[in-house]
């Protein structure tokens, strides 16, 4: 049982730390929006965290918002 109470703290924490991730490659990028949001948390699952990627995979999905964004 409270192996399941350490495991489940664990995947917070690794969650909170994603979400932070996330949130700093938006304001980077200048992208607003929970769908954004959304996508760009999936990229963080898929290449482990890797901020690299995560920015060269967001930056091709969201080409038009990010230049949007840069006019403004």
């Amino acid at each position: 049982m409270s192996e399941d109470i350490e495991q489940e703290e664990e995947v917070n924490a690794i969650s909170d730390e994603r979400k932070q991730l996330v949130k700093d490659i938006m304001d980077e990028l200048g992208l607003k929006g929970g769908k954004i949001r959304r996508v760009i948390l999936q990229f963080a699952e898929e290449h482990n965290d890797n901020r690299e990627k995560i920015i060269f995979d967001a930056k091709r999905a969201f080409i038009a918002e990010i230049n949007k964004s840069k006019k403004e």
